[in-house]
């Protein structure tokens, strides 16, 4: 299993790409992945992103509650 991180917008402006960092399991690797998108990639972008939320939401509750 990969974790994804976005940093789509981290300046506050609109930007045309989306920047994934993936940390790998096993040895430390991060690799990142930069994303050439448009404003109408939008909406699946935050779904996809969303889903992967969820993931690692269940993976982190042991820890938080």
């Amino acid at each position: 299993m990969h974790l994804e991180f976005p940093e789509d917008y981290p300046n506050g402006q609109e930007l045309y790409y989306l920047d994934l960092f993936f940390m790998m399991q096993g040895k430390p690797y991060n690799q990142s992945v930069r994303v050439t998108v448009t404003p109408a990639d939008e909406p699946a972008i935050r779904e996809w992103l969303a889903e992967r939320a969820k993931t690692m939401r269940a993976m982190w509750e042991p820890f938080l509650a």
